[in-house]
């Protein structure tokens, strides 16, 4: 399974599954389990997906400081750019983008923070 870090680098993770409570006598099979459960991966996937979805869930309700303009925000104020981890304020990063274009060098639109520089990806959002 490869599992994304939060620096964006892809890991490869093994996963092995075992039951935690004892096998009921007799029954031979673990009364937890699901019995529809085909593909073990495809559930894990799925558990992996909905970690993330509720971690930024999480990040969107708390508050986060803006390396461009310093004021704090709530995440769901925020814009992450996708070609990277970090994220910026809208009011900032639409600024940043509207002055790109108007000069001509969207080509140049990358990630505002020093030692990064990463292209700002087109699903950034």
């Amino acid at each position: 399974v490869l599992v994304k870090s939060s620096a964006g680098a892809a890991e490869a993770a093994q996963l092995t599954l075992r039951a935690t409570a004892p096998v009921h006598e007799g029954s031979g099979h673990d009364p937890r389990a699901v019995p529809e459960c085909d593909e073990p991966e495809e559930a894990l996937l799925e558990l992996l997906f909905y970690d993330k979805r509720k971690e930024l869930h999480l990040w969107r309700q708390e508050q986060h400081l803006c390396n461009i303009c310093f004021s704090e925000n709530p995440g769901s104020q925020f814009v992450h750019l996708g070609g990277c981890s970090h994220a910026f304020c809208k009011t900032c990063v639409t600024a940043m983008v509207e002055l790109h274009v108007r000069e001509g060098s969207v080509a140049e639109l990358v990630c505002p923070e020093p030692k990064c520089r990463a292209d700002i990806a087109p699903s950034a959002r």
